[in-house]
C-alpha cells in the first residue's frame, strides 16, 4: 500500500527482517534502538470485507501514524528503517486467526539489500552492541566467507524471561540481560534464572524427556569461538543469520500460529547446499549450523 524508506545505502551490514501488526507498533521504535543498523519492517493492516468507510479511516490512521514513526527515528538516528504497509481483505471471523507470519517474513527479505539478513520477530531484542560485535574486523570477513562460500547458519542464541515473574521485574531483568555488554552480565543473570534460554531454541516436549538445552546454553557462555549447532527436530525455530542470496523463501500457506518458522529450518538442514568448509560441520544435503560465539 505504501512504503517508507531510510538512507542506508551499504550492503556490507545485516538486515534485521521483522513483521507486525498495528497493536505491535511500538515494538520497533526498541528494536530499532538496540540495533541501530539496517531493518526491514512489514506492518499487516487486516481490513474486514465490505466495511469500505471504516476501512478507509484505519488505513489513512494508519498511514499517519507510519509517517510520524519514520520521520522521528529518521531525525533521532536510531537505526535505519524501512516500512512497508501491507493490507488484506479478510472476512471479519478470519482476521484474529489469519495472520500470514511467513508471508510477511517474505516480504521483509524481499526488500531487505544487505549482504546479511536476520530474520526476526518483532518481540525479540537483540543485545545493545551486537551489531558493531558482527561487524568487527577480522570476525566480518570470516563471517562473510563462511555465509556465503561455506553456506552457514549463524544461529544466535536466544533468552527470555520466566513466565512466573511479576510483570515489572521479568521486564527489569530482560532489560538488564539485553544491556550487557559482554556474556558475563547475560549468564550471571541466567544464573540466578531471572532469565532461561528460549523455547524456541531446543525441543524440550519430544518423549518427555529433560531439558538437554542447560548444557549446550552453558556450553555457549564458555565458547570464544563457533561451534557447530544439531538440528534440534521437532520445534527447533532459532534465530538465525544468512547470506540473503542463500535465504529460501518461506512457505506462505502456514498462517496464524504454530510450524510456521520450523518449516523454514527443516528446508534448510534438509536441503541441497551445504558444502562444508571452514566450520568443519557439513550437514548432508543441507546448510551447515553454527553457534555465533558473541551474538545474543
Amino acid at each position: 500500500v505504501d512504503s517508507w524508506t531510510s538512507t542506508h545505502t551499504s550492503i556490507d551490514d545485516v538486515t534485521l527482517c521483522t513483521h507486525t501488526s498495528a497493536d505491535r507498533l511500538y515494538m520497533l521504535r526498541g528494536m530499532c534502538v538496540n540495533w541501530r543498523g539496517p531493518l526491514s519492517a512489514i506492518v499487516y493492516l487486516p481490513l474486514p470485507l465490505f466495511q469500505h468507510s471504516s476501512n478507509q479511516h484505519k488505513l489513512d490512521q494508519m498511514r499517519q501514524d507510519l509517517t510520524y514513526l519514520h520521520a522521528d527515528i529518521q531525525r533521532q538516528g536510531d537505526c535505519f528503517m524501512d516500512i512497508t504497509l501491507v493490507t488484506e481483505h479478510l472476512s471479519p471471523d478470519h482476521v484474529a486467526s489469519s495472520y500470514p507470519y511467513n508471508a510477511l517474513r517474505n516480504q521483509a527479505l524481499a526488500r531487505s539489500h544487505t549482504r546479511l539478513v536476520m530474520p526476526v520477530d518483532v518481540d525479540y531484542l537483540m543485545s545493545q552492541g551486537m551489531r558493531n560485535r558482527l561487524l568487527e574486523e577480522p570476525g566480518w570477513s570470516a563471517l562473510l566467507r563462511d555465509t556465503h562460500i561455506n553456506k552457514d547458519v549463524v544461529v544466535v542464541p536466544s533468552f527470555e524471561t520466566k513466565d512466573t515473574l511479576p510483570i515489572e521485574l521479568g521486564r527489569a531483568m530482560a532489560v538488564r540481560a539485553v544491556h550487557s555488554p559482554t556474556k558475563g552480565g547475560l549468564r550471571e543473570v541466567f544464573m540466578k534464572t531471572f532469565i532461561t534460554r528460549s523455547a524456541s531454541y531446543f525441543d524440550e516436549r519430544r518423549d518427555h524427556q529433560p531439558p538437554t538445552t542447560a548444557y549446550d546454553y552453558l556450553k555457549w557462555f564458555l565458547a570464544d569461538r563457533p561451534y557447530v549447532v544439531k538440528f534440534g527436530d521437532l520445534g527447533y525455530e532459532p534465530i538465525i543469520i544468512m547470506a540473503r542470496v542463500h535465504v529460501p523463501w518461506f512457505d506462505e500457506r502456514f498462517r496464524g500460529y504454530g510450524w510456521d518458522k520450523f518449516t523454514h529450518m527443516y528446508q534448510l538442514t534438509h536441503s541441497g547446499g551445504g558444502n562444508g568448509g571452514g566450520s568443519g560441520n557439513k550437514k548432508r544435503d543441507g546448510f551447515n549450523l553454527v553457534a555465533h560465539p558473541s551474538a545474543f
